[in-house]
């Protein structure tokens, strides 16, 4: 089982962006590009909070390695291992 972390790139931008929108609104009461660079930044965060790393379950042989299957869910994946480990050891 292998986990691969969660990808952020497009959350970063969004902060980038937001923040240079935000930063370059001004300081007025009400400026409608400042408005835009928060709720950018307020969308990233969310849009980051969102994302949790892959389990994969990876098949290696002599010949290649390749992501046979990947979930979220980290028991499913462990049960799937498991039970391809179980069989190859009732097998031999």
């Amino acid at each position: 089982m292998v986990q691969l972390p969660a990808d952020y790139g497009g959350g970063c931008v969004g902060l980038v962006l937001g923040a240079i929108l935000a930063f370059s609104g001004g300081a007025a009461s009400y400026n409608p590009v400042l408005v835009a660079g928060l709720a950018v930044i307020i969308f990233a965060l969310v849009l980051m909070s969102q994302k949790k790393p892959k389990h994969l379950v990876k098949i290696v042989s002599a010949s290649s390695e390749s992501n046979a299957l990947w979930s979220y869910n980290p028991d499913y994946i462990r049960g799937i291992v498991e039970a391809i480990n179980k069989a190859i050891i009732n097998r031999g």
